[in-house]
């Protein structure tokens, strides 16, 4: 990613031109015990402070080819997708983790509040080569080797501008990442460099900041300096070009408790402060394994097994691929005992330990046809619980004050038999 940027002028309209631009990291010598510091490629151009974009002039351009306005992707190309081709893959690099990079690199361009989004849609359907101009933003590989000073990976960017004479419209129609089938062997370092190539797909150049990812220098000898992820002010550059869109909001609801055999219904919420049209999903994080039914809605349910904690995380996902998530806990514990029995016949007063109906009833040892549960509202009246009623009106009161189950230590009246 350093000095090597140059155009080439592929074809020319009157109302359009399309040129290709290339970006590479370069590779610098591993450091010698003398050295204060590694080599600097000879044809590195020295970079103005800040973060450049791709469409920035560099010595010896000059508009219209280069400037304003920022070189972006089309409303109908976002999010932009990637493909990957394994041909000529180093052996040392499984298809498996070529595809877990690339995943993890768009997964952190998807951090930047932008209304552009990098879908990584795995291997390409066809082909074995990088093609530029075949409509694909494909990443690859080519047999070279990396030498210091040299490039170890290289983005090609098709760009359009209308009009010709002065640019109001600059656009990304196609990008190509080829790396060289002699990168060195780090998987860390080369996750390094896909991250930093994807920036460029998004229309970023180079960075001053030495601990940015877009910095144009890696030093492969040295993995601890290769980094994973873009920062703060990388990701706030893309809205230079791009403008803000910024992430929705996930909410998993209220953690609860539930006893064996209930069934749980999940109540999640997905909001997106810009309106946009948002997608979710629920998946178990952790606990005893339940089947979630409906998880794709904000409204699944499930049937509680076996006691323990259940972690379940709603994701929402909205159109730029911006993502949220929210984690809820649903309890399933054993049955409780009540500190008094009901009689088998007449009423009995006890103090209940807390939970749901379902709950109440085991504690209380009645059978669900015929039993009945009075508790106070506060006001001097009392609300109703009967479980084996089918008229919902009866037990409305009692769910409309205690949405959540009754608190510990309430004291309930109870029947058994009428």
């Amino acid at each position: 990613m350093a000095g090597r940027g140059w155009w080439q002028t592929v074809r020319g309209s009157a109302i359009a031109t399309v040129v290709m631009l290339a970006m590479a990291i370069v590779l610098v010598r591993p450091v010698q015990a003398a050295d204060a510091a590694p080599d600097v490629p000879l044809d590195q151009v020295p970079l103005p402070l800040g973060i450049t974009l791709i469409s920035d002039c560099q010595p010896g351009q000059a508009p219209p080819r280069c400037g304003d306005p920022p070189a972006r992707w089309s409303l109908a190309n976002r999010p932009v997708v990637i493909c990957s081709v394994q041909a000529s893959r180093p052996a040392w690099l499984s298809a498996a983790d070529l595809q877990g990079v690339l995943a993890d690199a768009a997964r952190e361009w998807n951090r930047a509040e932008v209304p552009v989004g990098v879908r990584y849609a795995g291997d390409c359907a066809v082909g074995t080569t990088v093609l530029a101009g075949d409509g694909r933003n494909e990443v690859g590989f080519v047999p070279r080797a990396v030498v210091p000073g040299g490039d170890a990976a290289t983005t090609d960017i098709l760009t359009t501008w209308t009009p010709v004479s002065a640019p109001v419209v600059r656009t990304i129609t196609e990008t190509d990442i080829t790396v060289p089938t002699g990168f060195p062997q780090s998987l860390a370092c080369l996750r390094h460099a896909l991250v930093h190539e994807v920036g460029h797909v998004l229309g970023l150049g180079h960075s001053t900041e030495t601990s940015d990812i877009m910095y144009p220098t890696l030093a492969v000898s040295n993995p601890s300096t290769c980094r994973t992820a873009p920062s703060r002010t990388e990701l706030a550059r893309l809205q230079d070009v791009y403008g803000v869109n910024r992430a929705p909001v996930a909410d998993a609801g209220a953690a609860r408790t539930a006893l064996p055999g209930d069934r749980v219904a999940l109540a999640g919420r997905a909001t997106d402060p810009d309106g946009d049209e948002v997608s979710q999903g629920w998946q178990q994080v952790s606990g005893p394994p339940i089947t979630l039914t409906d998880a794709s809605t904000l409204a699944p349910a499930f049937t509680a097994r076996e006691v323990g904690d259940v972690t379940l995380q709603l994701t929402v996902i909205d159109r730029y691929l911006h993502e949220a998530t929210s984690r809820v806990v649903v309890s399933v514990i054993a049955p409780t005992t009540a500190t008094g029995p009901v009689p088998a016949r007449g009423f009995g007063l006890f103090v209940f330990a807390g939970g749901s109906p379902a709950q109440l009833l085991v504690a209380s040892g009645c059978p669900g046809g015929s039993a009945a549960f009075w508790v106070s509202d506060g006001r001097g009246d009392f609300v109703v619980w009967v479980p084996g009623t089918t008229v919902g009106a009866v037990n409305a009161p009692w769910l409309t004050l205690y949405p959540n189950g009754l608190p510990p230590n309430t004291a309930v009246l109870g029947r058994c038999r009428a």
